[in-house]
């Protein structure tokens, strides 16, 4: 039903599962912070919800003080073609959704 990439992505963020609030972790690079980002939209979407800039905050452990960091985050995400916008639900950007480009 679903394509095996992304299911893939999925059972491998179940067995990897990174803590984000751990403390003394490691900085996450770009690209983990994106693959981080494209597996919450997956799960989200397997779901039936949609990533928000609210979701990704709260999966990572920020606050409303770092949303502007995770849109910086999701714009990366969306420029490697792996999460598209949901524009069924609304064109702002203040309230948009995500989905995996596979959807």
């Amino acid at each position: 039903m679903f394509p095996k990439q992304a299911l893939r992505e999925l059972i491998a963020n179940a067995l990897v599962h990174q803590d984000f609030l751990a403390s003394g972790a490691s900085v996450m690079s770009k690209a983990e912070r994106i693959r981080a980002c494209y597996q919450h939209c997956c799960l989200m979407y397997v779901s039936n919800k949609r990533m928000s800039n609210q979701s990704l905050r709260e999966r990572f452990g920020g606050s409303e003080s770092k949303a502007a960091t995770v849109s910086l985050v999701i714009g990366a995400t969306k420029e490697a073609g792996l999460i598209k916008a949901d524009e069924s639900e609304t064109n702002s950007t203040r309230y948009a959704r995500y989905l995996p480009y596979w959807t």
